[in-house]
């Protein structure tokens, strides 16, 4: 008994002392780990390289302790540009550099080469080191420049008008204000009869704009300094550039009215007078119009829609009016183009295409509009438009450049093969076809850069382009679940100027969505035929089985369905019909449809219930009864 007391003392020392020791351990090991984040917004140039910092603590023995990674996010699309795990690269993107031979000097930062606009994002880096963890997030915010021209000297006869125009031209981000000022140091503000347009993106990301003001010649005596500033986050203040205008007097004509009227003075006064009283009432009293407005155009003009231009008279009678629209010639027009050249010294409007059975004219008091509308095509790009105003023998006239705009009909990823393997090749193909102009960017926004293979564009009969862009990656389990995004910037497309056609990577296909079952018509009737549908969109791979059911008995006859077709997504849709015409057996009866898909955990069916049927001859029936009812002396 003694001796197992002495055993039961041993054991239990040695429990006491195990737990000690591995209590101890654990403690020392989480004293030991730590967490370091940190996270700031940094600010660069677009162009020469960018390096993005990421230090850490660096190990006293080999980088094959260290873990290192670093992702970028854009638009909700996250990407990882480097991976290196016990000293094995997993993944590095050409075009984003670490230096291995400073991980273990505790330098683990990225440089980005010839950076553009596309690289702005949120990047990440991750350290880990065990037992310790390093997080560092850098909102990359990009800058470009922007370029500013104006005419040094500007020269403006007296009593006419000039346009002065400040562009703006490979600036980002898209926010930037302009203002004119006019005066000594741009002291005094300018703001009637200036037109700023909205930014246009170029094909890089970055863009342009232009600013303009409508100077008059006798609203400046002299020379007068205007003045555009401009406001961006790439300038530290204000920015200025000033252009002068000279306004010059015209050259007074020889007066042979004045030299016979002061000959003859005395003995012919009345008649002098006469002259002299027309000459001051045709000089001073004859209408001119105060203002006309540039010609007003869409933001975007898309061929074979009717388009209208306007322009704005201010300050003038209408029945002192004439008013002409024209149009450059057809460039198709050889003999037309020669005439124009030949005639142009002379007069701009000779050999001009008149445009006066579409004008139209709206006044309002002294303020009168007149438009044209148009339907143009794809030839009439680039052609000149000009609205020529005539008042009191003056004539004013204003021009402008069309240019005509076609959207991509298709927008579409395609992939092959059409089911991800892990450790397989993956080809994705962006599809944008029959555009206008020809100029276009695809971007490929879940990739790296310089990946992308073009072709094209390329022209058709119709003269619209199309153009085809892949990329071609490994399949790995860093890129299964995220999302692929080609980014299509084109003219033809509203503000923000570009579209996203996203594709999803993933190896288990996408399961179908499943609308409701519709009636067509809503209100079935009994002994009419009627149609039910179902729209069954966005699944990958292409079979599909889809089976129709009236209560617990399964239906072919009348059921048809439509072939999958890919939409711009990348997945495929389709529509499944069930034609009958419903009779009296047929009240309270469920109609099923079940969908069943690879990817699917199980089958999804959905239901629609002949709960009330319209029974027309009931109807006519009751309608006769209350008819003889109502006959009935």
């Amino acid at each position: 008994m003694a001796g197992d007391g002495f055993r039961a003392q041993q054991r239990s020392a040695l429990t006491f002392f195990i737990n000690f020791f591995l209590i101890h351990f654990i403690f020392i090991q989480l004293a030991g780990a730590a967490l370091h984040s940190s996270e700031e917004t940094q600010y660069s140039a677009v162009g020469p390289p960018v390096t993005l910092g990421c230090s850490y603590t660096p190990p006293s023995a080999s980088v094959e302790n260290i873990d290192v990674w670093w992702k970028v996010s854009k638009n909700g699309v996250t990407e990882t540009l480097f991976a290196s795990q016990n000293d094995v690269i997993m993944k590095h993107t050409k075009g984003f550099e670490v230096d291995e031979a400073w991980l273990l000097r505790g330098n683990a930062s990225l440089q980005l080469i010839n950076t553009t606009v596309s690289d702005e994002g949120v990047y990440s880096c991750g350290v880990i080191i065990q037992p310790d963890q390093y997080d560092r997030t850098i909102h990359l915010k990009l800058t470009a420049r922007p370029q500013v021209s104006m005419p040094d000297l500007v020269t403006v006869l007296k009593g006419e008008e000039k346009t002065l125009r400040c562009e703006i031209t490979k600036f980002y981000p898209e926010q930037l204000k302009v203002s004119w000022k006019t005066g000594g140091g741009g002291a005094e503000s300018a703001a009637r009869d200036v037109c700023t347009g909205i930014p246009v993106p170029n094909s890089d990301g970055t863009f342009n704009l232009s600013s303009r003001i409508t100077v008059k010649g006798e609203m400046v005596s002299g020379e007068r300094v205007y003045e555009c500033q401009i406001e961006h986050r790439a300038f530290p203040e204000t920015y200025r550039k000033n252009t002068t205008v000279r306004v010059q007097g015209p050259e007074k004509p020889y007066n042979t009215v004045a030299l016979i009227a002061g000959t003859v003075i005395s003995s012919v006064f009345f008649t002098a007078l006469t002259i002299g009283g027309a000459v001051i009432l045709y000089r001073h009293v004859r209408p001119v119009p105060h203002s006309v407005s540039e010609i007003i155009k869409p933001d975007i003009i898309y061929a074979n829609t009717p388009t209208t231009l306007r322009c704005i008279i201010r300050g003038v009678k209408a029945n002192h009016l004439n008013i002409r629209w024209y149009r450059s010639p057809d460039k198709r027009n050889r003999s037309a183009e020669e005439g124009q050249r030949r005639n142009t010294e002379k007069d701009p409007l000779i050999a001009l295409e008149s445009l006066y059975g579409g004008m139209q004219l709206q006044s309002a008091g002294e303020v009168h509009t007149s438009s044209v509308t148009l339907k143009l095509s794809i030839d009439d790009n680039s052609r000149q438009y000009y609205c020529m105003v005539e008042c009191g023998g003056k004539k004013i006239t204003k021009d402008t450049m069309i240019s005509v705009k076609v959207k991509p009909s298709r927008l579409q990823i395609s992939c092959q093969p059409q089911i991800p393997r892990l450790g397989k090749p993956l080809v994705l193909c962006c599809w944008v076809e029959k555009f206008y102009p020809e100029d276009i960017w695809l971007d490929w926004l879940g990739q790296g850069r310089d990946v992308a293979t073009w072709f094209g564009p390329f022209a058709d009969q119709e003269k619209l382009y199309s153009v085809w862009n892949k990329v071609e990656l490994t399949v790995n389990k860093v890129n299964i679940g995220t999302t692929c995004t080609c980014r299509v910037y084109h003219s033809s497309f509203p503000a923000p100027f570009y579209k996203d056609i996203q594709y999803h990577i993933s190896t288990d296909g996408q399961p179908p969505n499943v609308a409701f079952i519709q009636c067509d018509p809503p209100q079935p009737q009994l002994g009419t035929e009627c149609t039910l549908n179902l729209c069954i969109k966005d699944f990958c791979p292409r079979p599909i089985a889809v089976s129709w059911y009236k209560d617990e008995e399964k239906i072919s006859d009348g059921v048809f369905d439509s072939p999958a077709s890919l939409n711009n997504n990348g997945f495929y849709s389709m529509w499944t019909f069930l034609k009958m015409t419903p009779s009296k057996p047929d009240y309270n009866s469920v109609f099923r449809c079940v969908v069943e898909h690879s990817a699917q955990t199980e089958a999804e069916e959905r239901q629609f219930s002949l709960m009330k049927i319209c029974d027309l001859s009931e109807t006519q029936e009751h309608l006769s009864d209350e008819s003889n009812i109502n006959d009935a002396p």
